[in-house]
């Protein structure tokens, strides 16, 4: 209950500064300012996650940049989709956000259900409706194993996501185990793609190798401790 009351709170807090904003700037200058009280929220349930937001942001904009295809307002919208991938686990409990071990096949479950319950809260906001799938997909495998195909309607946001989404879980400390090195996580970002390791999109995963110069400054930058 108490989830639930601080998500709709959140929801009308947004809806208030866009409402109250007397031009343009003002509103891009609201939404903002919300934004970061929104990632710095989500990324506070968890001490492994903090920056989190923040980091899979600037990761998926890298690799947008090596697709060459998406125009400024499509990058505009991967940038809201990664800082608010995770807002769902807003509505999971605290227990199960700070378990110190691995995930029960049936808690993972659980966990990814944040992808649904985060479409849910930022579907009540209008501006946010070409948003919601990349929130929805990242988590969402992209070779469907029983089908033996792509997954269908699998959103570009939510593939660039899901690599970058990925990328920071490895290279980030958990309460089980420790921080993995930026080139093992490579490897594995690129054993795990296409038909063979189901979870991610070949051409994400190209366009992830020729951004990692890049993607390794960023960490340099937003390292987690």
């Amino acid at each position: 209950m108490l989830h639930i009351i601080s998500i709709a709170g959140y929801q009308e807090t947004l809806e208030l500064l866009i409402r109250k904003a007397l031009d343009y700037k003002n509103a891009v200058i609201a939404l903002n300012d919300f934004i970061k009280v929104i990632t710095s929220t989500i990324d506070a349930k968890d001490k492994y996650t903090k920056g989190h937001s923040e980091r899979v942001k600037e990761y998926s904009i890298a690799i947008a940049d090596e697709l060459d295809e998406l125009t400024a307002v499509q990058k505009a919208e991967l940038t809201l989709s990664a800082l608010l991938h995770d807002i769902g686990k807003m509505g999971i409990n605290n227990c199960l956000l700070h378990k110190p071990g691995r995930f029960t096949e049936i808690e993972r479950q659980m966990m990814r259900e944040h992808t649904k319950i985060g479409k849910n809260i930022l579907g009540e906001v209008q501006h946010f409706k070409n948003i919601l799938k990349g929130v929805e997909d990242h988590h969402t495998n992209y070779w469907n194993a029983e089908q033996d195909q792509p997954t269908e309607d699998l959103s570009l946001y939510g593939r660039i996501i899901a690599v970058a989404d990925s990328f920071d879980a490895i290279t980030s400390s958990r309460a089980y185990r420790g921080k993995k090195k930026l080139e093992w996580a490579q490897e594995e970002i690129q054993r795990c793609q296409g038909s063979e390791g189901k979870q991610f999109d070949p051409e994400i995963v190209m366009a992830f190798n020729k951004a990692f110069n890049r993607i390794k400054e960023i960490y340099d930058v937003y390292s987690p401790e």
